[in-house]
């Protein structure tokens, strides 16, 4: 059945879109001869599972859409062979833990959308491999909780021009997520507008927190 989607696509195709044509899995080498694609769009199907090799021979991708899947798991390397990859969709699909092994070979990669799945647990450095991220779409999730070092240090190296929208997760805003408003006010990151993306949780015992913590701080910068 894929072959004879794949079949009439010409192998220098900058394009390659099989949208809706209810394709169950991505097996090993089946990309390798469009060595010259950068738009590559799998979306709207019902792929439950990717196969490591699936996307060997695409080194020029730029950009891949999975979005409107099944994929409730990543194996470790699955986009290993993308290293040209910057934009990577992975909106409305099953997937509920995430973790660094996932975005190996991904130095280059800058947008990452992982907006509606079932995530509930964000592994310690989990996007650290990561280091071009300027969008981390987390949104309309399941998550709990985010500590600092699920991201590489270098995100922040071009000031401000980084977003982290963790907005519509049951977010339990203590010390684990003041991290998240500590950057914001000290310019290395924006956590956007509006109730989609920022992230909710329980006014006062949140703010208390933060003002705590806040008080603390400027207390040790003048001793």
């Amino acid at each position: 059945m894929l072959g004879d989607l794949l079949g009439d696509i010409p192998r220098n195709a900058k394009t390659i879109s099989l949208q809706k044509k209810s394709i169950p899995s991505l097996p090993a080498n089946l990309f390798i001869k469009f060595t010259e694609c950068r738009h590559l769009r799998v979306d709207n199907n019902k792929i439950q599972t990717i196969d490591d090799l699936a996307f060997s021979g695409l080194n020029k991708l730029e950009e891949l859409t999975l979005k409107g899947n099944l994929i409730n798991n990543l194996a470790k390397g699955t986009f290993k062979s993308l290293t040209s990859l910057k934009v990577l969709v992975l909106t409305s699909n099953k997937l509920s833990v995430i973790h660094s092994g996932m975005w190996l070979g991904l130095g280059n990669l800058q947008n990452l959308f992982l907006y509606k799945n079932d995530i509930s647990t964000v592994k310690s450095m989990a996007f650290y491999n990561l280091t071009s991220l300027k969008l981390l779409d987390l949104r309309n999730n399941k998550i709990k909780s985010l500590t600092e070092n699920i991201l590489n240090p270098a995100v922040y190296k071009n000031k401000g021009k980084f977003s982290l929208l963790i907005g519509i997760n049951p977010l339990e805003c203590v010390q684990q997520l003041y991290w998240t408003s500590k950057k914001e006010r000290e310019g290395l990151l924006t956590l956007g507008k509006g109730y989609e993306t920022r992230p909710k949780c329980k006014r006062s015992k949140f703010h208390a927190e933060a003002s705590r913590i806040a008080m603390i701080e400027s207390k040790l910068k003048g001793i």
